[in-house]
């Protein structure tokens, strides 16, 4: 449970980056979500660093209003822990895809970089740089749409100050 006893129910992890886990959950109302948590093992200020990177994601997204980029729900800060709440994508992410079903046809990656790139330069003009676009990171909804998601080390003057700096890994 998130958030209360009655909020979103977790069902299963379904992906896990450096410093976070997507976790499939349901909502109050029983529909699908993704949960982004953080989950990282450290001392208090490196948590401190990783929550503080969630919440800039959130604004970011929230910033980036964008059929192509995964949206922002909600966030959650509960008791110390911040939740982004975002769609839970049904297809899965371009690099399960592409593994399941090997290369794709060119006229339909042409198809998929007008739509990612469309995204990145509504990102690019609102100062935003993604800095992680990459298969796993390219996710599909069931009608078939793909979005890009995981703005967790992207860069913005507006949004990310003194968090992502030239050289740190």
């Amino acid at each position: 449970m998130v958030a209360g006893d009655d909020a979103y129910r977790v069902q299963r992890v379904i992906g896990r980056g450096g410093s976070a886990v997507v976790e499939l959950a349901l909502d109050p109302a029983g529909r699908a979500v993704a949960l982004k948590r953080v989950v990282l093992p450290g001392s208090a200020a490196e948590l401190e660093t990783a929550r503080t990177r969630l919440r800039r994601e959130a604004e970011l997204l929230r910033a980036l209003a964008h059929p192509s980029i995964v949206p922002l729900r909600d966030v959650i800060d509960h008791d110390g822990d911040v939740v982004l709440v975002m769609p839970y994508y049904e297809r899965g992410n371009l690099a399960d895809l592409l593994r399941a079903h090997g290369p794709m046809p060119a006229a339909d990656a042409v198809d998929l970089a007008i739509v990612l790139l469309d995204a990145l330069a509504c990102a690019h003009e609102r100062g935003v740089l993604h800095r992680d676009v990459t298969p796993a990171n390219v996710l599909y909804a069931a009608a078939g749409r793909p979005a890009l998601a995981d703005l967790g080390i992207a860069t913005s003057p507006t949004f990310t100050l003194g968090l992502t700096q030239e050289g740190l890994v």
